[in-house]
């Protein structure tokens, strides 16, 4: 659930308090019922406000990371294609704030960020009796 910004706290406190939220900051503008570019306006006019917007992308990034490790530990199942779709739109966006939509266009077509999935040691095996995802042979 996302935190309702509270007008008289820090602002930058409740950028970094949103990123935790996994937001990123299109969601946090409109959380803090400002428009992206009135944020980016901020963000230019205040240091504390660009440090806070880095920090809450950063946040943002590790609370996207936690969800398969938590899966992991908990030995639950995890829904790793919706969430490399999610985690590969979120990079690309960051990719796109970050340098511009103008130089994202002319930019080689090469991820901006690689997603290693790990092995769970519960994929089928490939006929050979491999695992698919780290070529090793698993115990059923």
């Amino acid at each position: 659930m996302t935190p309702t910004p509270d007008p008289a706290a820090d602002l930058p406190a409740q950028i970094v308090a949103l990123g935790r939220e996994g937001l990123g900051d299109v969601e946090i503008a409109a959380a803090l019922g400002v428009g992206v570019r009135e944020l980016e306006g901020m963000a230019r006019g205040d240091a504390a406000v660009e440090l806070a917007l880095d920090r809450a992308e950063a946040a943002a990034m590790a609370w996207w990371a936690r969800g398969p490790r938590l899966a992991m530990a908990a030995g639950a199942r995890f829904a790793w294609a919706p969430w490399r779709r999610g985690a590969e739109w979120r990079t690309e966006a960051a990719g796109r704030a970050a340098h511009g939509a103008a130089s994202a266009a002319a930019a080689p077509a090469r991820p901006l960020a690689r997603i290693n999935l790990p092995c769970n040691g519960r994929s089928r095996p490939l006929p050979d009796g491999t695992c698919p995802q780290c070529g090793k042979r698993h115990r059923r």
